[in-house]
């Protein structure tokens, strides 16, 4: 065989993939427009934590979503198209490690849908937000998973008594913890330094009662409670965990108590601020 053809049959396939991502990223941006891919993707996004990894995820998220959820048919009837239009079109999907980019021709309409970040990149990158979205910290609601995974849609689990207990438990502690971040008031082109609510994505275990921090807690000389009594902000002394031991307990005791009417509920992963009392520093 020849030379060359060898080569081509060996290189081509590897040259190929990231043309093949960015043609599918393009045609997203290019037609890009409102339709029943917004919700899921949006959706999917907040119920992992993650983007989808490829369309058959996508799919399969739409699919149980629909199964249990009777109110997904007033998204069909708000983009105009059912589920069934969807998985009857072809789907082109780009993953990247930070955001996802679909298109689809569905019904003769060209479609394009793309997703910028997730939970964890914004916790780490809150100035990139998006200011005139006001829904920054919706990114950060409750998840309930079964052991095997799966989440746990509305009708599953009772997220609307979690966050109830989780703000009542946010309410009693009398101090929060304050990083220097940055603001976006809407109005001014670029953030600017502010000392913002310090927020860490966390998991908690049904079976071992335990919470783990899974991202990275800043240096304890980063930190800052403020005292109410001076109004100023004092630099915090000890560790974090130490520091808010009481309100992380307070915390585990909550969602453990949500299992009881939530059987199936095995882990939950959700964003938290940190509080403690003023006699804890």
């Amino acid at each position: 065989m020849n030379r060359f053809l060898i080569f081509l049959m060996v290189f081509l396939p590897l040259s190929c993939t990231p043309q093949t991502q960015g043609r599918i990223r393009q045609k997203a941006i290019e037609n890009e427009c409102p339709s029943l891919f917004t919700p899921i993707l949006s959706f999917y996004v907040k119920a992992y934590y993650a983007l989808p990894k490829d369309k058959e995820t996508i799919i399969s998220f739409a699919e149980k979503w629909k199964a249990v959820d009777t109110n997904f048919v007033l998204f069909e009837n708000r983009y105009g198209m059912s589920l069934n239009d969807l998985l009857s079109s072809r789907i082109d999907y780009a993953y990247y490690t930070d955001s996802a980019f679909l298109f689809s021709t569905v019904n003769s309409n060209r479609i394009g849908c793309s997703i910028i970040g997730s939970p964890f990149y914004w916790i780490m990158h809150p100035e990139e937000y998006n200011p005139y979205k006001f829904d920054f910290y919706d990114q950060f609601m409750p998840s309930a998973f079964r052991n095997n995974g799966e989440y746990l849609f509305e009708e599953e689990f009772d997220y609307d008594h979690l966050s109830m207990l989780i703000n009542n438990i946010s309410l009693n502690h009398s101090s929060r913890i304050y990083y220097d971040g940055f603001y976006f008031d809407g109005l001014t082109e670029t953030p600017y330094p502010k000392k913002m609510p310090y927020m860490s994505i966390v998991s908690y275990c049904m079976s071992t009662d335990s919470i783990t921090t899974l991202t990275r807690l800043l240096p304890q000389d980063s930190l800052f409670i403020f005292n109410k009594e001076t109004e100023s902000f004092l630099q915090i002394q000890n560790s974090l965990t130490d520091l808010c031991h009481s309100y992380l307990k307070d915390l585990s005791l909550a969602i453990k108590s949500c299992q009881t009417n939530n059987c199936d509920v095995d882990r939950i992963v959700l964003g938290i601020q940190w509080f403690c009392d003023d006699l804890e520093k």
